[in-house]
């Protein structure tokens, strides 16, 4: 639990840096539609980030950054990553394990939309 706290705090002042500079050049859509690509056999979990939300100006930053890692190339069972899709602008698909800072936010977004199963499974899957 104390390993989370750090983490979200972590994050959060990274983002808070991010968003000092670049200043307001970020054009707020409407919500921002996340999918977690998790599940085989059934449907994949989706939930929307509104624009009222506290997170949505963070997501919005760091989807139009490149921070990612390349994607691991061997297919994997479980958690593979994150469907992303901001309004007006084609769907971004973000793989597993390539933005842990990115999709560690955006699995704390769908917190009340996944099983705490599932949630534990794929957050210690992102921070390996």
């Amino acid at each position: 639990m104390t390993r989370l706290l750090i983490s979200s705090f972590l994050i959060l002042a990274f983002i808070g840096g991010l968003l000092a500079q670049t200043g307001s050049d970020i054009h707020l859509n409407d919500a921002i539609r996340v999918r977690l690509l998790v599940y085989s056999g059934r449907s994949d979990p989706v939930w929307n980030v509104p624009r009222s939300s506290p997170f949505y100006r963070n997501i919005s930053i760091l989807l139009r950054m490149n921070n990612s890692r390349p994607p691991n190339p061997f297919p994997r069972l479980g958690y593979n990553g994150f469907d992303v899709m901001l309004p007006g602008l084609p769907s971004k698909t973000i793989p597993a394990r390539s933005f842990p800072l990115l999709e560690s936010l955006l699995l704390f977004t769908g917190r009340q939309y996944i099983d705490a199963s599932t949630y534990n499974y794929v957050l210690h899957d992102i921070n390996g």
